[in-house]
């Protein structure tokens, strides 16, 4: 089985692939030297001739060739297989970068991990295992049936013959294989996909009492896949039983050939004898490739799943630029994941420097597909986005990524922070980030004194900030983007499940950015708007209602019933809590 396609992955290990075969070749040649010269040994032997130790000394150089030659085809087969892996990694990783938020987040974070780990470890084997094995299976026959018929054409027809009813053998049983790996990896990754979603969700299902469910479909998953694993066992074990057949069955003809060759006295009984102790290496290699086979099939399935992946396009971005970014107008956009399902539709709105704007509505409205709009990470169907200044004017997949991304932060209540040191954390926000404005960010979140009583700069966070409260982890995640002027600050909920002083905090420095840049919120907590100077809310996929907080409220429209309706629940939630 060669997928042209998936050669190309090993493009960087060429050289290497061609040594690990050349070496296996001579491996085979030291083998038929050793055997050559053991045979003529026992000829003068039996004829009562002196040994001649030219033999001996010609046996143990073919032994240490041999030798030399296992290490370098180990070597090779490892060098194949590391540059496949960091290869592929890399490729992987540069993808996932460019496809941006939109495709990963239409890949299963699951499945996403196990073809990124698992996929490229099996790829490895394919490569650095079955590749090297295939090519020398199809060499070796070749170059012993020359040899052999050197001695008795007739056994080397035989042997010749035999040896790719092997291969035969492999492609009856490969479409059949081929179905069997497509729902085995389906199935694997299927069932990590429900692992991860069951691992995080954990905290929910204990909370609705559904832990108990979801346990019995994971063990149904798993049933399922023991069941297609054992498919694969039995499917494999079928596939050796009978390629041993036709390697055993071949064997025996040749040395029924070579038997009756040297009884009709065509051949003298040392070649026969040669003959029959070499007929093995015949089978070998494609015995080899035969026990490969699983590896081969698992390995190229995973392989195109990650060529899937590598040739899924990518979001296309313009050359031009722009300074700064005083204005962002979005003219009659529209949106929806599926082109019959709208999420947004004829959406225009305007932001500007020195504003903060709060986008509010129902969970579904559509007010976090916008924010994504605005990050790039989505693109609306029609419409346009514009960034502006007053000498410029550009829609923004127009501009260059890199400037795009360079003039806007985006903060979330899932941001993420690494398992690593304070200051690392704002380097990977700034990497030309000084001491002295870590600590003034810091500052301004009030984590400064915190952090000069626990190890300053240095304290080093647990995996997802864990050693900190969900307060003191927002208004860290908030401090590391603050260290880097942006002219536009997207926060989407960026204050829930945190207490009450955190939000407060929050909230102040995120009002105190307006000054010098557009400030655009996303909240369920209405409370919070109060520092807003203009507010919109979407229902329905469109825009409802817009004004000032002041102006909202008088109307005593749907802003005005979330405003009411909320503050109910507090107050409900304050009797409970008396």
């Amino acid at each position: 089985m060669i997928d042209l396609k998936l050669l190309k992955l090993c493009s960087n290990s060429k050289m290497d692939l061609f040594l690990c075969v050349l070496a296996q070749c001579l491996s085979m040649f030291c083998t038929l030297a050793v055997t050559g010269c053991f045979c003529l040994v026992l000829e003068e032997g039996i004829k009562g001739l002196p040994i001649s130790f030219g033999y001996l000394w010609m046996i143990l150089f073919a032994v240490l060739l041999r030798f030399w030659m296992t290490m370098v085809i180990s070597h090779t087969r490892s060098s194949i297989g590391a540059k496949v892996k960091k290869d592929l990694r890399e490729r992987l990783y540069d993808k996932l970068l460019l496809l941006g938020q939109r495709s990963i987040d239409n890949l299963s974070m699951g499945g996403l991990s196990q073809l990124a780990l698992e996929g490229i470890e099996q790829l490895d084997l394919y490569f650095a295992t079955y590749l090297p094995q295939l090519f020398y299976a199809l060499i070796a026959p070749v170059l012993l049936f020359l040899i052999y018929m050197q001695i008795d054409l007739r056994t080397a027809l035989i042997l010749l013959c035999c040896v790719f009813l092997i291969p035969a053998a492999i492609i009856g049983v490969s479409k059949y294989a081929k179905r069997i790996f497509a729902v085995y990896w389906d199935q694997y990754t299927g069932m990590g996909d429900s692992f991860l979603d069951n691992v995080q969700g954990l905290t929910l299902l204990k909370i609705f009492q559904s832990d108990k469910s979801q346990q019995e479909k994971m063990n149904q998953k798993a049933l399922e896949f023991c069941r297609i694993t054992m498919k694969v066992l039995v499917m494999q074990l079928a596939s050796v039983t009978i390629m041993d057949a036709v390697a055993y069955g071949g064997a025996g003809a040749a040395i029924i050939s070579a038997l009756i060759t040297a009884l009709q006295g065509w051949i003298s009984p040392i070649q026969a004898l040669f003959l029959l102790l070499g007929a093995s290496e015949f089978f070998l290699p494609m015995r080899a490739l035969g026990s490969a086979f699983h590896i081969a099939n698992n390995g190229a399935t995973a392989g195109r799943k990650i060529l899937a992946l590598l040739d899924l396009p990518v979001q296309k971005w313009g050359s031009d630029t722009i300074d700064e970014v005083t204005e962002i107008t979005m003219e009659h956009i529209k949106f929806g994941y599926q082109s019959d399902t709208p999420v947004l539709s004829d959406v225009s709105l305007q932001f500007k420097r020195g504003e903060m704007y709060a986008i509010v509505g129902e969970s579904g409205s559509g007010k976090s597909t916008l924010m994504h709009l605005l990050s790039g990470f989505y693109r609306p169907q029609s419409g346009r986005i514009l960034f502006k200044n007053q000498q410029q004017s550009a829609d923004i997949y127009d501009l260059q990524a890199e400037n795009f991304h360079q003039h806007l932060a985006l903060v979330s209540s899932t941001t993420h922070l690494f398992a690593d040191s304070v200051k690392a954390n704002f380097l990977m926000a700034n990497p030309q980030v000084s001491d002295a404005q870590i600590w003034q960010a810091l500052e301004s979140v009030q984590l400064a004194e915190h952090f000069k009583d626990n190890g300053g700069l240095d304290f080093v966070l647990h995996e997802d900030a864990s050693n900190l409260s969900g307060g003191q982890k927002q208004r860290l995640a908030l401090a590391t983007v603050l260290s880097k002027p942006r002219d536009i600050y997207l926060f989407d909920e960026v204050t829930n499940n945190i207490d009450q002083a955190s939000e407060e905090i929050i909230m102040k420095r995120i009002t105190s950015l307006k000054a010098k840049a557009i400030v655009i919120l996303i909240t369920h907590r209405l409370y919070n708007l109060q520092g807003a100077d203009w507010i919109t809310v979407i229902e329905n996929n469109r825009i409802k209602e817009q004004g000032t907080l002041n102006q909202l409220v008088k109307q005593n429209g749907l802003y005005a019933r979330y405003l009411k309706a909320q503050k109910a629940l507090l107050m409900e939630g304050t009797k409970e809590a008396v």
